[in-house]
């Protein structure tokens, strides 16, 4: 009788094995690269409702403080720096209270426009505090301080931030506002240098509107203090003025 063959499966060769291991490599990077996409996409609508949230309320307190100012008894040095005239001796003055109520830098808090004196909660809060490491994240400690203040009616910000949107400066103690990659959102009280941020008026009495920025994924702003580009790396910067105009651009 013939004896029936046992067929005995050898193992795989060692090009099968790296051939196999080069797909799991690929599939896993694949993967890796959708996850790291989907993430980027899931902070950036965070960040961008941020930034609504953080602009609404920015506008609320913007328009107390100016109708506050434009209440208030215009001090005799600035109808001096106004030549006399009335309407633009309004304008300087107000626009300096503005700029006392809404500093974007720790200087700028501690020393307003004279006559004006800085604002109590601000010295208290700002006068021993070393300056951060870099300017976003100074201006981002003043747009909190000034969002925090007490204006009247209901602009309590405290109620609508979380944890998630707030960090503590390691340098100053103080806290700043943060978008979803955990970087300071930047905050520019005239952003003059961004044609897009610069308001269309022929009249030389209006303030200009403030903005808010976030770096976006790669961490870089590259503006500089009138919120001028001066980077390749600027081009994923969300604007809270594009997304209070409806548009999504980057």
């Amino acid at each position: 009788m013939k004896l029936a063959r046992t067929h005995v499966r050898r193992g795989m060769s060692l090009v099968e094995l790296m051939v196999v291991v080069a797909i799991i490599l690929i599939l896993m990077a694949l993967t890796a690269g959708a996850t790291l996409r989907f993430s980027d996409v899931q902070r950036k609508r965070v960040t961008e409702q941020l930034l609504q949230k953080i602009d609404s309320s920015l506008r609320q307190h913007w328009t107390a403080a100016i109708a506050q100012a434009r209440d208030e008894a215009v001090p005799a040095e600035f109808i001096a720096l106004g030549g006399g005239d009335i309407d633009k001796a309004k304008y300087l003055y107000t626009r300096a209270r503005v700029k006392q109520e809404f500093p974007t830098t720790f200087a700028e808090a501690l020393n307003p426009d004279a006559p004006l004196k800085p604002l109590p909660s601000y010295a208290s809060m700002l006068g021993g505090a070393p300056q951060p490491g870099d300017s976003y994240t100074e201006s981002s400690i003043c747009l909190l301080m000034a969002l925090q203040r007490d204006r009247g009616g209901n602009l309590n910000i405290d109620q609508v931030l979380t944890n998630r949107e707030i960090a503590i400066d390691k340098t100053s103690g103080l806290k700043y506002l943060v978008d979803d990659w955990k970087k300071p959102l930047a905050f520019y009280r005239e952003p003059t240098g961004h044609p897009e941020a610069v308001k269309k008026s022929v009249d030389p009495f209006v303030l200009q509107d403030p903005a808010i920025a976030s770096a976006g994924r790669n961490g870089a702003f590259d503006l500089d203090g009138t919120m001028k580009e001066v980077g390749q790396r600027a081009n994923d910067n969300l604007y809270s003025f594009r997304l209070r105009q409806g548009g999504r651009g980057d």
